[in-house]
């Protein structure tokens, strides 16, 4: 169809160009907004949370080894165990927050699991032994437990090693969300540019169309429209621009020589008619 060829079909092209183009390019920072979104929010609301709840943990769990290692070496056998029974508590809630922050990375729950494991150890063979020899008024046994390394550094290391081990996982979790959260982001970025650029294309292609399809032609139609107005009918009408323009142009200069003909007919009848009266015998 002629048509196709012509200023119609170029805008209908041109704007599903552009309207694909732009859905794509809308498309993709949708994606990069919600990947942002949902990095960031593991990020800020799961795994910052649960290194520091790590963290804490840890200091829990020290502060009942030393309070347990004080309490030996104080020599005072009746004294309260209320302080550690405090820190127990402390160390339990610190441990449900920890697994309520990890609970969607199996890998650091097994992590937890373990350090949990390990210091309930220390707990069952090293602490609970010593405190029940103060509870009976044997300082001397239970500090010989307690400065027998070869007894109580296992459990020591254990837990220290198990804590480190969940920490260790946890940073490595961040460091993969937060991949994923810098791509999000160039993707993102990178979508913005894009339709940044899309629309100065826009604007540059419709300018240039505007110019090179629709003024110049018209230019150049109006100026040979002009010179025929003027008189000189020898101006051709150019055929130029899309088709509907140029279907307007051949309709023009069609008018043209048929006005041309016409002036040309009627010259040549008036040459006659002179011819006629000049050579006529009487006036």
């Amino acid at each position: 169809m002629a048509w196709k060829t012509g200023l119609r079909w170029h805008v209908i092209a041109g704007a599903g160009a552009a309207l694909v183009a732009t859905a794509a390019a809308l498309s993709l920072a949708l994606i990069a907004a919600a990947g942002i979104h949902t990095n960031g929010h593991l990020l800020g609301e799961q795994l910052v949370p649960a290194a520091a709840g790590t963290n804490n943990l840890m200091d829990k769990y020290y502060a009942e080894q030393a309070w347990v290692r004080g309490y030996v070496n104080s020599g005072r056998s009746g004294e309260s165990t209320a302080p550690l029974a405090a820190v127990q508590q402390q160390a339990a809630a610190a441990q449900a927050e920890v697994r309520s922050l990890v609970g969607d990375y199996p890998g650091l729950v097994a992590a937890l699991d373990r350090t949990i494991a390990a210091h309930q150890a220390w707990l069952v063979k090293v602490a609970q032994p010593q405190l029940a020899e103060m509870g009976r008024g044997d300082v001397k046994a239970a500090r010989a437990r307690e400065n027998n390394a070869a007894l109580s550094r296992p459990y020591l290391i254990a837990t220290r090693t198990a804590g480190a081990a969940l920490q260790s996982g946890i940073t490595h979790q961040q460091q993969i969300v937060t991949a994923r959260l810098t791509d999000a982001q160039n993707l993102l970025l990178g979508a913005l540019i894009g339709m940044s650029a899309l629309v100065v294309i826009m604007v540059a292609a419709g300018v240039s169309a505007a110019w090179f399809s629709l003024l110049r032609p018209f230019q150049a139609l109006r100026a040979a429209t002009e010179a025929i107005a003027g008189g000189d009918y020898s101006v051709r009408i150019p055929a130029v621009g899309p088709n509907e323009l140029r279907a307007l142009a051949r309709s023009t200069e069609l008018m043209r020589m048929r006005l041309v003909t016409t002036l040309d007919e009627r010259e040549q009848a008036e040459f006659r008619f002179r011819q006629l009266f000049d050579t006529a015998p009487d006036a």
